[in-house]
């Protein structure tokens, strides 16, 4: 989002259009959750405290009252607006401070594995930090046995993080630039050294793919032909790995490239309620 001609981000305006009456602070910092319980986790950590699960009740209700749709997995379920209240939170401070705070105290809320859905979620906030190991190692880990939609499902809400740059050990833009192609290409693979205990080549195949997905579902930025017809290789490639799940990986290797280039929400094969976007 670039900045409009009185030199004032784009995002921005676009924002006091769409929030207008105020609490657009608070909205900023919840748009990282993903449900009431989330919300109330990051309003107690991040908020002031006369905000509290009152507050978050308020929003909540303002955004069906306003009319924003509600979407599964996300406390801001318009994947529009909830991109630019996020790129607001991460252009919030010079060194990304409430940023990094917001993703660790979904982190840290998301820390135990139950419910089932507390490690895609938890690995969701460590990839928009810039830390993808965690998520290609779940993802490389739970291939072989998870249920292949459910496995699918997972790899594209993780992948729905949002994304700004490169990012050093401490979480902070590192050169400005974005990676996510090259890797996803391959470009990157010699630098890489898969832990001695796993299977090399799955982690590399993982580890582009979930980069390819997460560059072609990022809202903020134009799909890479390139990137989409990697994407379809390498989930005809994993199709070959998984004779159970062959059929849903085969399916998703022509439907995910087509969705990408369309602008449409990934869909989940085997799934028909599903649109498997992840509330993006």
């Amino acid at each position: 989002m670039h900045e409009d001609h009185d030199g004032r981000p784009a995002y921005q305006e676009l924002l006091d259009r769409l929030v207008p009456g105020g609490r657009l602070d608070e909205l900023t910092v919840l748009a990282a959750a993903h449900d009431r319980d989330s919300a109330c986790a990051l309003a107690e950590a991040q908020l002031p405290e006369d905000f509290g699960t009152s507050g978050v009740l308020d929003l909540e209700e303002r955004l069906g009252a306003e009319g924003w749709a509600a979407a599964s997995g996300q406390f801001v379920g318009d994947p529009f607006l909830r991109a630019l209240l996020l790129l607001r939170l991460h252009h919030g401070d010079p060194d990304h401070e409430r940023w990094r705070a917001a993703h660790r105290t979904l982190i840290d809320h998301y820390g135990d594995e139950d419910p089932p859905d507390s490690a895609r979620y938890r690995l969701h906030h460590e990839l928009a930090l810039g830390k993808a190991d965690f998520a290609v190692a779940h993802l490389r880990d739970t291939f072989p046995r998870a249920d292949t939609r459910s496995w699918l499902a997972s790899l594209v809400f993780i992948a729905s993080a949002p994304y700004y740059h490169a990012h050093d050990p401490d979480g902070r833009d590192f050169d400005g630039h974005d990676h996510r192609s090259s890797v996803a290409l391959g470009h990157t693979d010699a630098d890489q050294q898969p832990p001695d205990s796993v299977n090399a080549v799955l982690h590399l195949r993982v580890r582009r793919l979930l980069h390819a997905v997460w560059q072609l579902t990022d809202p903020l930025v134009l799909p890479d032909p390139k990137v989409t017809e990697r994407l379809r290789f390498e989930l005809e490639q994993l199709s070959n790995l998984r004779p159970a799940g062959n059929a849903l990986l085969w399916r998703a290797s022509r439907d995910w490239p087509s969705d990408a280039l369309a602008g449409r929400p990934f869909r989940i094969p085997g799934d028909d309620h599903d649109s498997g976007d992840g509330g993006r």
